[in-house]
């Protein structure tokens, strides 16, 4: 009998990547559960400070405006000459990056543990750094349907080609009412001056 060398060479091409992405999904896996297993954080500070900022005598009680808190901590084995800064993105602060809603670590506990100094931020008027409304104006009102087109359920949507390639939460109503309530406890109102306020940190 003639041995087909094509298809015999098809045939192990298509098994070895079967088994490579196998064996590359179980080391992910072993490093993900290590890393929530590996035991309390060994840091030798941890605390915040602000940067910026100006009292602005113009305004009523002469408020200190223009501020950023910043939330950093030093593992105590530290590894890299550079830190590791977190901006956070619209509509959020900086506890994107600390922890998950389902009490996972996050991604300043897993740079921590590989040996980065992680620095933390809440921009301008946002989470720590104080909101004045007489400075900054009025918030705007929530938008829930914002949060489920961008976060939650973009495939319902489709606005953009990639939507219904959204994977992130389980299509199943209760699951992604319990991920919807998890993404708004954590939104914030973003007001309508960020960009004068963004540029008063100096």
């Amino acid at each position: 009998m003639a041995l087909d060398v094509t298809a015999a060479s098809g045939r192990i091409m298509k098994l070895a990547s079967i088994v490579f992405v196998l064996v590359s999904t179980c080391l992910i896996t072993t490093q993900f559960v290590h890393a929530q297993n590996a035991g309390p954080l060994a840091l030798s500070k941890w605390s915040y400070f602000f940067v910026g900022g100006k009292i602005d005598p113009s305004v009523e009680g002469s408020p200190m405006v223009g501020h950023m808190y910043v939330e950093y901590a030093i593992p105590q084995r530290k590894l890299h000459p550079y830190p590791i800064i977190m901006v956070h993105g619209g509509s959020q602060t900086g506890t994107n990056f600390t922890g998950t809603p389902d009490g996972r670590e996050s991604w300043a506990q897993y740079f921590l543990r590989r040996g980065y100094a992680v620095y933390v931020v809440d921009q301008v008027a946002r989470g720590r750094s104080a909101y004045w409304s007489n400075v900054y104006g009025q918030l705007p009102a929530s938008r829930l349907n914002f949060t489920e087109q961008r976060f939650v359920a973009p495939e319902r949507f489709k606005m953009w080609p990639q939507a219904d390639l959204h994977t992130q939460l389980p299509r199943f109503r209760q699951a992604r009412r319990r991920g919807l309530q998890s993404i708004l406890r954590g939104t914030i109102s973003v007001h309508h001056k960020f960009p004068e306020a963004a540029g008063t940190e100096s």
